[in-house]
């Protein structure tokens, strides 16, 4: 089948078995953590602005984007969260906000 040995398909399928049962272990976390409320009820960006603040940092800022807009833009220095990562006062927030 297009000249590859079985080795190699089977080095593929075992790769995408691994990278796909990573991919749901991990959202299956976040989804759980979701609902457990952070102890020191801190909202994300609180979160993220104390721990740039911590650190040192004073050049980046904490946006609030769109659904699945969690990233950081080297261009404006600046980090953009989710409205759920953004106002969301539980460890999955905190862990993506600081993340």
């Amino acid at each position: 089948m297009f000249g590859m040995s079985n080795g190699y398909l089977l080095l593929i399928v075992v790769t995408l078995a691994i990278g796909g049962l990573a991919t749901w272990y991990v959202n299956s976390q976040l989804k759980k953590y979701t609902k457990v409320p952070i102890s020191n009820g801190l909202t994300g960006a609180e979160a993220a602005r104390r721990m740039l603040m911590y650190y040192g940092v004073t050049e980046v800022a904490v946006h609030r984007g769109g659904p699945g807009q969690d990233f950081f833009d080297p261009r404006t220095n600046s980090v953009t969260l989710s409205p759920d990562a953004f106002e969301g006062r539980s460890i999955t927030a905190t862990a993506t906000a600081c993340h």
